[in-house]
């Protein structure tokens, strides 16, 4: 499993929708590794690892920790022109299960 994307997504201000296309800022930033091991945590649960998986968390102010509060294996955003070498490794990947 590869952690290649790590976006830290906010609304514009005054707006409440994260994925309205023309209202959002989408960061490139280093996932803690609290972070790290809760997306690999839920990965581990799937039936089978997919090629692509993007897991949503965020930070819980009532009870003062991280939640997965999306796995989603069927993403049309994938976020690759924002980190570089993504689209490389994405690739490879594709290959690789093509010829197995």
């Amino acid at each position: 499993m590869h952690i290649l994307i790590s976006a830290c997504v906010r609304p514009e201000k005054g707006d409440f929708r994260l994925w309205a296309v023309s209202n959002r800022h989408v960061l490139r930033s280093a996932p803690a590794s609290e972070i790290v091991e809760l997306a690999e945590k839920a990965m581990r649960v799937l039936p089978e690892v997919p090629m692509y998986a993007r897991v949503d968390i965020m930070y819980d102010d009532h009870t003062q920790r991280y939640l997965v509060s999306e796995v989603e294996i069927l993403d049309p955003c994938l976020f690759l022109l924002s980190h570089p070498g993504a689209v490389t490794t994405y690739a490879e990947e594709i290959l690789l299960r093509l010829r197995s």
